[in-house]
């Protein structure tokens, strides 16, 4: 199981297609197509999330990988602008699997960020690696980083996002 994290929609040049977005999924493709070379069983899981997540499984999908989403709460994409839902709707229906880890949608801004910090800490304990799409400095990743060396060691695999 691979996970794929990173930067968010304004890191990656917006939330509207862009080269800076283009080049990150044309990335993540050949690295998740020469992880398929090396496990023929691999399967890529995300969170789904706008930016690096959702990347990842759109390269995982154009590859012909399963792809396993791992939600931290139903419909966690409502309050997301039209064209976002439609995107997550996508890649929810290609998914192998979904898993959705709470019954209940969170009430406040606090209480979603402690759902999305109980769903890295299972990610980071379910998966067997990790790619992670980052500048190295932004502080949320940088945690997810943390954990995610804390019990993967060796086997996270950060990379850059490209100058626009």
């Amino acid at each position: 199981l691979v996970g794929v994290f990173g930067a968010r929609p304004p890191e990656l040049g917006g939330y509207d297609p862009n080269p800076v977005a283009d080049a990150v999924g044309r990335r993540l493709q050949a690295i998740l197509a020469a992880k398929q070379r090396m496990a023929p069983d691999l399967r890529v899981v995300s969170g789904l999330r706008l930016g690096a997540e959702m990347l990842g499984a759109e390269a995982a999908v154009a590859e012909g990988l399963p792809l396993v989403a791992v939600l931290p709460f139903p419909d966690p994409d409502s309050v997301w602008p039209e064209a976002s839902r439609r995107r997550f709707a996508q890649l929810l229906g290609a998914a192998e699997t979904v898993i959705t880890l709470e019954r209940k949608v969170p009430d406040s801004k606090a209480k979603v960020g402690g759902s999305l910090r109980r769903r890295d800490a299972w990610l980071a304990k379910n998966l067997d690696e990790a790619v992670v799409v980052w500048d190295g400095s932004e502080e949320f990743t940088g945690r997810l980083v943390a954990t995610l060396r804390d019990r993967l060691g060796d086997d996270v695999w950060e990379e850059p996002v490209p100058a626009s």
